[in-house]
């Protein structure tokens, strides 16, 4: 396994959000004034925190600065085999995921993870299947929980550490969305972030996560941050009357 550390962000007003358009060079100080709406609000959550990248082969040294068409690295491939006992029933999981049965996928897996506990493929699997059951999706979050904490801790990172697995980063996705389902938005916040640091070369991804975004900072109450993510997401999205909700009477 492959990790790919970074420092924490020195200059944040060359750092923009698209995904995959993440600055790699640190500081030690968070900006000294809130960004104003023509700045990526998330520098606010970024400033000062060690970026922790999991599962990338980095293409750039370390610290150095990139901008949002620079590749950063290639995502390590998954591995053939990911569970040692139990491959069979986590292959089981997704062909039944993909057939839309998602409450079969999830019993599938049930045993397996008491058996591995901790694989985090298994508890993806489970997890996502819950998403997909609306009466399940308490159980959906705190299986995502557990994962985000698993993916985290194994890679100890410091106290302002902040970790990327690109092998899971629907989770992260997943666990925001559950997040802001229940009003825990400032949670719904670090996750959505944490998506913002992949590459997703998808522009209605980015689209749709940026919408996500200005829904989250419209019910923190941050307006002029809601707005900023309004307008980047009419800048890929046109059509999107959704967002439109979230921003400022002009």
């Amino acid at each position: 396994m492959s990790t790919r550390r970074v420092t924490s962000l020195k200059r944040p007003g060359l750092w923009q959000t698209v995904l995959g358009a993440v600055l790699l060079h640190g500081c030690a100080q968070p900006p000294a004034r809130v960004p104003v709406p023509s700045r990526d609000p998330l520098l606010t959550v970024f400033a000062g925190r060690q970026l922790i990248y999991a599962h990338l082969r980095p293409t750039v040294p370390s610290g150095a600065t990139v901008t949002p068409t620079t590749r950063i690295g290639v995502i390590d491939t998954f591995p053939t085999v990911q569970s040692p006992r139990h491959q069979t029933e986590l292959l089981a999981a997704r062909r039944f995921y993909d057939q839309g049965s998602f409450a079969e996928a999830a019993h599938v897996v049930e045993g397996p993870l008491r058996d591995e506990s901790d694989n985090s493929f298994l508890l993806n699997e489970y997890a996502r299947a819950l998403f997909r059951i609306d009466s399940l999706r308490p159980q959906s979050r705190t299986a995502y929980e557990r994962l985000v904490t698993i993916l985290t801790q194994r890679q100890s990172p410091p106290p302002n550490g902040l970790v990327v697995d690109l092998w899971f980063v629907d989770a992260y996705w997943k666990l925001g969305m559950l997040y802001l389902d229940t009003g825990q938005y400032r949670d719904a916040l670090i996750q959505f972030a944490t998506v913002a640091l992949a590459p997703q070369p998808d522009s209605r991804i980015v689209a749709q996560l940026r919408a996500y975004l200005a829904e989250t900072y419209f019910y923190l109450g941050e307006k002029s941050a809601a707005q900023w993510y309004v307008d980047r997401t009419l800048e890929l999205d046109p059509a999107n009357k959704y967002v439109l909700r979230f921003g400022t009477a002009r």
